[in-house]
């Protein structure tokens, strides 16, 4: 197949590129960017020359720096792509340095040394731009512009935005106007002051109604804002969906040191967004989330300065399966606080707070439960309905509200990877598993793909749906119901390997578990069953293996009971071999003979024995028989 060359004069550089080409860049390049080896080295160079082009095309830059003094600005139909090594023929070839979607092990990384705007892409945009894998950093908002810009048909995807600052009415790491998504987003250390419209992380604003937004798989970390909306904020005529986020350690604090609105999330829109399966945690605000006439779902908001804040809501509003606590009013942490709000016919169900919710707001409360500590983990096996202990969590961090101030960078620095770690699982005892509700909500999609060499998105689309996986992806329900908060506690299934001829698997409730049964346990839970040789045909437990050939035999006690903390699925091998004397023998021998049936209670040895699981003692030999 022959390929068509397009030849292009740009000022100066002449370039040959193929048919929907892909155009390269290197910091030591020197060509025309049709190869890693023959690449531009200025990435608007390389950008103006595809738009040139004629073509939908990507470009690609290599590691390195590349150093601004001015924002970088998109044309239509390009996409740019960051995170390779120089050598990759295919996108997906670039290697992570971590599980994190924008960590890349060949960070590309476009720096304003503090003195300029970093990127905008172009106004009104036909197609998809996709930014991807680029590390945006040490930017300064200009103009009522933020350091990163981003308007209609804009995706940034996989990408970093941190240790930017802007004094203008832009965001001070992102703003978007009218419409932008974002998937797998790291926004970190970045700050706003003065001027109105706040957001230290990123800022979507628009003044014009029909336009949507959708802000998934990302982490607002160490944001601040003087204004309000310090990791996130979302205002004007929109329609945002935020999800499967991490939002923590930011601060929303004025001048004078007063707490200000949404710490964590400030959402002023006027249309009703979707906040669902997010961790929002050690933020210190005046509220931790400042909210509008939205679903509000699946959220854990945990160990903040301020609570979560409804301003308006109407009939359709839900506020449904969030767990609260371990929040407080104010930073000297004397007054617990949940959730409050304004008079409105809202659903209000299946949530777990500490303060209960009001009573005399007009809400639909439903099946809401309320913890006995706000301070206190809480490990307790038994809660009354309505009552709970703690949240019984796996871990949570050991202090409240962001990271203090007077701390070297160092010690911040260690703060934050401390909390990153946090992923708020329940246990099995946790008050909060099967206590949820089923959360409806109208779902936003967005895929991108490459069509004859075009890369495009997927129309957007919204639907009724249920609230079907958990911010790790896990289906929901796991267990009898939906468990309340973010993460959902996985259940793992059992299954059994044996010989029913040799000896049987028994439950702990003393039923047969045959080849057949499948068991299902919580993560965290004791699985214990019984395992007992047909003795009457002169066998015995050889051994026991988990999934595979994980030899667990010695797990095993004197009385067959095996008890194993369930952490994933299992398949329990169990092999018998014979032994040289029957029970008969046993029974029949001249030592004197004690049998217990499984509750404990001592049998006549002459009488008949029911089917069941007895344990013969003879002097100081202990055997178990399993009667048919």
């Amino acid at each position: 197949m022959k390929r068509l060359f397009l030849v292009l004069s740009i000022g100066a550089v002449a370039i040959s590129m193929a048919a929907n080409p892909v155009i390269y860049v290197t910091p030591n390049g020197s060509g025309d960017g049709s190869s890693w080896t023959n690449a531009f080295n200025n990435i608007q160079t390389a950008l103006d020359a595809a738009y040139a082009s004629g073509e939908y095309t990507e470009v690609w830059v290599a590691a390195g720096t590349y150093t601004v003094t001015e924002a970088i600005t998109t044309q239509d139909s390009v996409s740019l792509f960051g995170g390779f090594a120089g050598t990759e023929t295919s996108i997906d070839q670039r290697v992570k340095a971590s599980n994190k979607p924008w960590d890349f092990q060949n960070r590309t990384v476009i720096d304003g040394a503090n003195q300029c705007r970093l990127f905008c892409t172009i106004q009104n945009a036909d197609t998809l731009v996709e930014i991807n894998g680029i590390e945006f950093a040490n930017g300064l908002g200009t103009d009522a512009d933020a350091p990163v810009r981003l308007r209609k048909n804009a995706y940034l995807h996989n990408c970093i935005v941190r240790n930017c600052y802007n004094n203008t009415s832009g965001g001070g790491g992102c703003q978007v106007y009218p419409a932008a998504d974002f998937n797998g987003c790291l926004f970190k250390d970045n700050h706003q002051s003065d001027h109105a419209n706040g957001g230290g992380g990123l800022l979507i604003n628009v003044s014009s109604s029909g336009y949507t937004s959708i802000v998934e798989n990302c982490e607002f970390c160490g944001n601040s804002s003087s204004i309000r909306g310090a990791g996130l904020c979302i205002q004007g005529d929109t329609r945002v969906t935020v999800k499967n986020c991490r939002i923590y350690n930011n601060t929303c604090r004025a001048a004078d040191e007063s707490l200000l609105p949404g710490a964590g999330l400030y959402d002023n829109t006027s249309l009703t967004g979707v906040v669902v399966n997010n961790l929002i945690y050690n933020n210190t605000g005046n509220n931790a989330v400042y909210a509008k006439s939205l679903l509000f779902a699946n959220n854990t908001i945990i160990n903040n300065i301020g609570n979560v804040y409804i301003a308006t809501a109407n009939s359709s509003s839900q506020f449904i399966n969030n767990l609260m606590w371990g929040n407080f009013n104010d930073e000297a942490c004397t007054t617990p606080t949940s959730f409050s709000g304004v008079a409105a016919e809202m659903l209000v169900a299946n949530n777990a707070s500490y303060i209960a919710p009001s009573i005399d707001k007009g809400w639909n409360l439903k099946d809401n439960i309320q913890f006995s500590s706000n301070v206190s983990n809480g490990k307790v096996s038994k809660y009354d309905f309505g009552v709970g202990s703690g949240p019984i969590l796996d871990t949570v961090p050991n202090f409240i509200g962001a990271v203090v101030s007077g701390l070297s960078k160092e010690e911040q620095e260690a703060f934050v990877v401390y909390l990153s770690e946090f992923n708020f699982n329940l246990t099995a005892e946790s008050p909060c598993q099967n206590a949820g509700g089923e959360a409806l909500y109208e779902q936003m999609v967005i895929t991108t793909t490459r069509v004859d060499g075009v890369r495009v998105k997927d129309t957007l689309y919204i639907r009724e749906y249920y609230a079907e996986y958990d911010m790790n992806g896990i289906k929901r329900p796991q267990g009898g119901a939906y468990d309340m908060g973010a993460v959902e506690l996985p259940y793992y299934q059992f299954r059994f390997d044996y010989d029913s001829e040799l000896g049987s698997v028994l439950s702990d409730e003393g039923d047969i578990l045959t080849v057949d049964t499948v068991l299902t346990f919580a993560k965290g839970q004791n699985a214990i069953v019984y395992i007992f040789a047909n003795e009457r045909e002169i066998n015995k437990i050889e051994k026991v293996y988990a999934t595979g050939s994980v030899d667990i035999t010695d797990q095993l006690s004197e009385e067959g009971m095996l008890k194993i903390m369930v952490d994933d699925a299992m398949t329990l091998k169990v092999t018998f071999c014979e032994i040289p004397q029957g029970i008969e023998n046993i029974i029949s021998s001249n030592e004197p003979v004690v049998i217990y049936n499984i509750q404990g209670m001592i049998v006549d040895p002459a009488t008949t024995l029911p089917t069941g699981v007895y344990i013969i003692r003879r002097g100081a030999e202990v055997h178990k028989i399993f009667v048919r």
